[in-house]
C-alpha cells in the first residue's frame, strides 16, 4: 500500500493522494449494500452520490472550458 501511494504521490502530486485518502475514508466509514430495502443503504448511496460529484467536477474542471462534444469532433 505504500509503494502505491508513493507511486500515486510521485506520478500525479499531493492532492491525488489527499482526495485518494479522503474517498477511502469516505467508502470505508459508510456502509455501501446493493439491498435497497436495509435500513442503512440511505448512507451508503449518500457516500456514492458525494464520490460520483467529485467524479464529475474534476472531469468537467479537467476540459478546461473546452466542450464535451465540440461540432468539429462530431463530424470525423
Amino acid at each position: 500500500m505504500g509503494a502505491a501511494y508513493l507511486f500515486v504521490m510521485m506520478r500525479f502530486g499531493l492532492v491525488a493522494i489527499a482526495l485518494a485518502s479522503f474517498i477511502l475514508g469516505l467508502l470505508s466509514s459508510f456502509p455501501i449494500t446493493l439491498e435497497t430495502s436495509a435500513w442503512y443503504s440511505g448512507a451508503g448511496y449518500t457516500a456514492l452520490v458525494i464520490f460520483a460529484a467529485i467524479v464529475l467536477y474534476a472531469f468537467r474542471f479537467s476540459l478546461g472550458g473546452r466542450p464535451l462534444l465540440s461540432p468539429s469532433r462530431l463530424d470525423e
